[in-house]
C-alpha cells in the first residue's frame, strides 16, 4: 500500500509535476497551492488546469525500480484523497483522476475514478474507493501518471471554477491531496539490510556478517521504541486490505499484513461482497453472550461482527466470515526482525532513520572492540540522525494517515 503525494515541483519529464511516492514534498508549504479549471455548460470530463483557461496539470511518479501489477479487481483500486471545492452551487461540478503508465510517452488511462458527489462551495476534502482498474502490469523503468479531472455531477453549469488544492504540508489539513495505490510502488535508492552490514563491517573492519546483524536487530528495536514514544503516527499503516480465500473463524494479522508486525490495532472493518462500504468490526471479550452464541454459527454475511484478539494479532471473528470477503486493518507496527536471511530487504524502520540505525549498530559494534571513543562519536550521530528523521517526516509523514469516519463520503 502505497500512497503518492501531489506536489508544486516541475518533474525531470517535461509538461509534468512531481509525484511523491510515500513521502509529502520535502518543500511542500503549509499554504497549499492550487489549480483553478473552468466549468462549461454540460461538459462531462476537463482536465485540470493550473489556471482558468490555462496549462492542463498532471502529475508523474519517479521511474519505478520493481515490477508491479495494478489488478482488475477490488485490490486494484486506489483510494482518492482531494481537497477543493467548486465556485457557486450552480456548476454541478466534482474531481476525478485518471491513472495512466508512462514508458516512454502516456498511454492510455489504465484507472478512471470520480467521487461522485458534488464539490462544497468551500473547500473540504472528499475521499473515496476507485472503482475496478484495467489489469496493467508496470515494469522497472515504467512511471504512474496522476491527471486529476472535473466531471459533471447532474448538468455542469459554465462559467463556474472548481479549484483542487494540493501541496500541503500538514496531514489531514487543506492541500494534503494524495491518492493510495494498493500495491507497493518502488522508487528512488533502496537501503537493503545488506548494504548496512556492509558499511558497518567496513568501517569497523570486521567479517561477521551474523554479528553484525544481531547489532542491527537489537538497535531497530530501541529506535523502535523511540519513535513510538515521540510520534508513533509515523509507525501507523493504513489501509491494509486482506481478502479472504475461505470461510475464516482466525485470522493472523501477523501473516496477512504488508509492513512489519501489528503491535496495535487502530481500526479492523469488513466489507462483504454485496457491500459498498467497510462496516468497523466490535471488539467484545471473549466471555461476551452474543460474542459466544454468533461464534457457534456457520459463515455468514451479517452485522455486526463480534472480534477477540489473542496473541496481539490473532483475532477469531463471530460469526466466521465467508469467502471472498475484504478485511481492512488500520495498525501501529512492531519491525520485523532483521536477520543476514532478510540482507536483500529494506528494514521496517522508516528510510529517514536508516542513517540512525546505521549508526547506532556501528557504536554498538565498537563497544564490542572496546573501542569507546569511536563508540560514542557514532552514539551522538545516532541522536543526531535521529532527531533529523523526525523533522522530516514533520513534513513528510512517512506512513498516511487515513483515519475518515466521520468525513469520508460513503464511509470507508
Amino acid at each position: 500500500m502505497t500512497p503518492v503525494y501531489l506536489s508544486n515541483e516541475d518533474s525531470d519529464v517535461t509538461g509534468y509535476l512531481k509525484a511523491y511516492v510515500g513521502y509529502r514534498s520535502p518543500v511542500a508549504t503549509t499554504t497549499p497551492s492550487t489549480a483553478v479549471t473552468s466549468t462549461t455548460g454540460s461538459g462531462t470530463d476537463i482536465a485540470v488546469t493550473r489556471t482558468a483557461g490555462g496549462t492542463e496539470l498532471k502529475w508523474i511518479t519517479q521511474a519505478l525500480k520493481a515490477e508491479v501489477t495494478i489488478p482488475a479487481s477490488e485490490t486494484g483500486r486506489v483510494i482518492g484523497n482531494v481537497w477543493g471545492k467548486e465556485s457557486a452551487a450552480g456548476a454541478n461540478a466534482g474531481l476525478s483522476f485518471k491513472l495512466h503508465k508512462y514508458t516512454t510517452t502516456e498511454g492510455a488511462a489504465i484507472l478512471t475514478s470520480s467521487v461522485g458527489v458534488e464539490c462544497g462551495t468551500s473547500i473540504r476534502r472528499d475521499a473515496w474507493d476507485s472503482g475496478d482498474p484495467t489489469a496493467t502490469t508496470f515494469a522497472v523503468g515504467n512511471r504512474l501518471v496522476i491527471a486529476p479531472r472535473v466531471v459533471n455531477v447532474g448538468t455542469m453549469g459554465a462559467s463556474e471554477t472548481v479549484t483542487l488544492d494540493f501541496n500541503g504540508s500538514t496531514p489531514g489539513s487543506d492541500g494534503d491531496t494524495y491518492i493510495i495505490v494498493n500495491q507497493t510502488l518502488s522508487v528512488g535508492t533502496e537501503t537493503t539490510i545488506n548494504v548496512l552490514i556492509d558499511s558497518i563491517l567496513k568501517d569497523t573492519q570486521g567479517s561477521d556478517r551474523v554479528y553484525v546483524a544481531q547489532k542491527l536487530d537489537s538497535v531497530q528495536d530501541t529506535l523502535w521504541n523511540r519513535i513510538l514514544t515521540m510520534n508513533e503516527e509515523i509507525l501507523k499503516v493504513t489501509g491494509d486490505i486482506t481478502t479472504l480465500t475461505a470461510d475464516t473463524s482466525n485470522l493472523d494479522f501477523a501473516d496477512e499484513v504488508t509492513t512489519g508486525i501489528p503491535y496495535s490495532f487502530q481500526w479492523l472493518g469488513v466489507k462483504y461482497s454485496g457491500d459498498s462500504k467497510y462496516n468497523e468490526v466490535r471488539f467484545v471479550d471473549g466471555s461476551d453472550p452474543e460474542f459466544i452464541a454468533l461464534d457457534q454459527e456457520d459463515a455468514t454475511e451479517r452485522y455486526p461482527v463480534l472480534a477477540v484478539i489473542h496473541n496481539f494479532t490473532e483475532v477469531r471473528f463471530a460469526p466466521p466470515l465467508p469467502s471472498g470477503t475484504l478485511v481492512r486493518l488500520d495498525y501501529i507496527y512492531r519491525p520485523t526482525d532483521i536477520t543476514v536471511d532478510r540482507g536483500a530487504y529494506e528494514p521496517d524502520i522508516p528510510r529517514p532513520f536508516h542513517k540512525a540505525l546505521l549508526a547506532e549498530a556501528t557504536a554498538e559494534c565498537f563497544i564490542g572492540q572496546d573501542e569507546d571513543n569511536k563508540a560514542t562519536w557514532h552514539k551522538r550521530q545516532s541522536l543526531d540522525k535521529l532527531y533529523g528523521g523526525l523533522n522530516v517526516l514533520k513534513t513528510r509523514q512517512f506512513q498516511q494517515q487515513f483515519r475518515t469516519r466521520s468525513s469520508r463520503t460513503g464511509g470507508r
